[in-house]
């Protein structure tokens, strides 16, 4: 007998508390695999709710075969999962990376019935099983390359579903700086299956789970009046391109000199990344990973398409279409840029406001992030369970780094928030904000 538990949440439970739905689950998949690896048979199990736990179901063992039960069971949300085939049946296929997938290999009973229980951990979250001889299988945050043998429990206990701290929201402990809004840690998602036939940056693909710890982020992009202010108390000494009516290029530069406050209300842009850097420094703050902006862009772990939500955009959504040369005049109503905030609280639905208050995540300006455009197919972005606050670099930064957000030059297609972009320094599309720990 063999009793299956798990202590990450389940989609039954959301709404409960701090649970976050990044990691939850309400479909399992049982393999039973003889010594050849192949699956001699299986069981889907949906269990979406707290009364449906801990699953139980017998192994019938057979005289003369292996002396090892070896099971493969994995754990998933099935509107993640595809179909296939396994002989002349139709099956759920397991999605790769976002699910708990575990190797347990129990020796047969030479009598009576043995009962077994398996903790499924919400620690092994996106955690690949390895059926390489040796087999390899995460157990727990402790044990993330371990024995199939290891972790196997005798007799029955007590549900742990939802338990795990890493399936929870974590607050922040400090209270932001003015202008700056706290961002939830916990689980979240990076990329997003629903893009992988539009082809804007690098890949989103393969979908990564991850955790991040809360932070504090700027409520809105870098203002030229604010960039004003440090230049002339002199905690910065770099000036931005100038704005040039008569240059295609820096035409649309919202900068005019330390000493001109006609464009205090515009985003700051034509910026380089060190000049970024060093603006974010003086606050105790950096330009933030690609899986921070993710994570405060796609409503931390909730996957959204937009910083909204999923509802399309319209053209009062965001700053974005206002490049009649480029575009035809998609949304009109002027060229360049906007004030920030322009497109929030103004009584359009949906509008570019995340679910933590920060606004123009998704149009006004491309936004620039500390990590290198680099594949989410690449190890540093991937672990033997889930990844503490990623961040991966090319290591010659000097072509581009990456970027997210759309911009007010662009149509509202590119709006979506898992779109990801690699941009040169200085240009009129590209701003910043910035990003604070919070412990």
């Amino acid at each position: 007998m063999v009793v299956v538990d798990t202590d990450t949440a389940l989609v039954g439970q959301l709404g409960d508390g701090d649970l976050s739905p990044a990691l939850a689950i309400d479909t399992v998949r049982i393999d039973l695999v003889t010594d050849g690896r192949e699956v001699a048979d299986y069981r889907d199990f949906t269990a979406p709710d707290a009364r449906d736990w801990p699953l139980s179901f017998g192994v019938a063992t057979t005289a003369g075969t292996s002396r090892v039960v070896r099971l493969r069971v994995r754990a998933f949300r099935a509107s993640l999962a595809t179909r296939g085939e396994l002989g002349e049946l139709t099956t759920i296929e397991p999605p790769t990376n976002m699910l708990i997938d575990r190797i347990v290999e129990v020796d047969q009973p030479s009598r009576d019935v043995r009962t077994v229980r398996v903790v499924l951990s919400a620690a092994c979250f996106g955690a690949p099983a390895s059926f390489q001889v040796p087999f390899r299988t995460c157990v727990d945050a402790a044990r993330r390359d371990a024995a199939p043998t290891e972790g196997v429990l005798e007799g029955s206990a007590p549900t742990l579903v939802g338990t795990a701290l890493e399936a929870r929201e974590q607050a922040c402990a400090a209270t932001p700086k003015k202008g700056a809004v706290c961002v939830l840690g916990g689980p979240t998602v990076l990329g997003d299956a629903r893009l992988s036939n539009v082809v804007a940056g690098p890949p989103n693909l393969p979908v990564r789970p991850a955790l991040l710890t809360p932070f504090h982020m700027d409520r809105t992009e870098m203002t030229v009046g604010r960039y004003r202010k440090l230049l002339l108390a002199g905690e910065v000494t770099e000036e931005p391109l100038r704005a040039d009516p008569s240059d295609s290029l820096r035409r649309y530069c919202s900068w005019l000199g330390p000493n001109d406050a006609k464009n205090d209300k515009l985003p700051l842009n034509c910026v380089t990344f060190d000049l970024a850097a060093k603006a974010c420094a003086t606050g105790g703050g950096t330009l933030p990973t690609e899986a921070q902006w993710e994570h405060a862009a796609r409503g931390r772990g909730r996957s959204f398409l937009f910083p909204w939500g999923d509802a399309a955009p319209k053209c009062c959504s965001a700053s974005t279409a206002r490049d009649s040369n480029l575009i035809d005049g998609e949304c009109g109503g002027g060229e360049g840029l906007e004030p920030v905030a322009s497109h929030a609280n103004k009584g359009c639905s949906p509008e570019d406001v995340s679910i933590d208050g920060v606004v123009d995540l998704g149009g006004s300006l491309k936004e620039m992030l500390l990590d290198g455009g680099v594949s989410y197919a690449d190890p540093c972005w991937s672990g033997p369970g889930l990844v503490l606050d990623p961040k991966c670099s090319l290591p010659d930064l000097a072509a581009g780094r990456s970027t997210r957000g759309s911009d007010w030059s662009a149509g509202t297609g590119l709006l979506r928030s898992a779109f990801r972009f690699v941009s040169g320094n200085q240009t009129n599309v590209l701003g910043f904000r910035c990003v604070y720990p919070d412990r």
